[in-house]
């Protein structure tokens, strides 16, 4: 059984228990002729000594909900995550894969956050990678892109490459559901100016419009001045805001 509902069926059965107690002391208390006050307290006791069972499990059963909630997201949409690390973005991908038949784009600019994921899910898995023209740690303008059929993976270094890479995925197979996934758009943004960032969106929104895809793109929110954020953040059609 999933550990969540054996943690809420643990509650329910808990809670139920705990009530049946409160009803035999006070039938206890009645046969015995206690006051409505020490009946009062004996109750008030009962109750209490079950509470301290029964919060451990009702706030495991929460956080256990919380976290494997997936949000309803529509075909030809973007959301964004708006958090500071891409981790409640990167969970909420692998929920979605593990619920539904996807092929994944990932589009990374630091390994270390989808690496597992990425190779959990290598089958499926189409990779585009963001760098600049001299390497990974670069500097340099944007500027080259490199591709690597066999291995599924693209490395691009532009956006209109980008979009390019993601029409080109789409070719191979436009009947199958697409999940795109975009962690890097800080560094995007730091090589183009808000209104090349807003352009690119919107691109990807026409090419993904007649798709089974969405797109989800984690942003850090602090990363930009307010007025800059809000304006980029109108591409999107919903945001997704984590607590974390």
């Amino acid at each position: 059984m999933n550990e969540r509902y054996r943690k809420s069926e643990d509650y329910i059965n808990g809670y139920i228990d705990g009530m049946e107690d409160v009803l035999k002391e006070i039938k206890k208390g009645t046969s015995s002729s206690l006051t409505l006050t020490e009946l009062k307290i004996m109750v008030e006791s009962v109750i209490k000594a079950r509470e301290k069972e029964l919060i451990p499990l009702m706030k495991g059963s929460a956080s256990k909900q919380e976290t494997k909630v997936v949000p309803k997201l529509d075909f030809g949409n973007i959301y964004f995550v708006v958090e500071h690390n891409p981790d409640y973005s990167l969970e909420l991908v692998e929920n979605l894969l593990n619920e539904g038949d996807f092929r994944f784009i990932c589009i990374y600019r630091k390994i270390s956050y989808v690496q597992s994921l990425i190779e959990r899910w290598k089958a499926i898995t189409h990779t585009i990678r963001l760098s600049t023209k001299s390497g990974e740690d670069s500097i340099a303008p944007i500027g080259m892109v490199g591709l690597d059929k066999n291995a599924n993976n693209l490395q691009s270094t532009d956006l209109e490459q980008v979009i390019s890479n993601i029409e080109e995925i789409f070719s191979e197979d436009r009947e199958s559901r697409y999940l795109i996934y975009l962690q890097g758009i800080e560094f995007l943004s730091s090589y183009n100016d808000k209104g090349k960032i807003i352009n690119f969106l919107n691109s990807i929104k026409d090419s993904i419009s007649p798709m089974r895809a969405y797109m989800l793109v984690t942003i850090d929110k602090d990363y930009y001045n307010s007025n800059d954020f809000a304006q980029i953040a109108k591409t999107a059609d919903d945001l997704i805001v984590s607590n974390r």
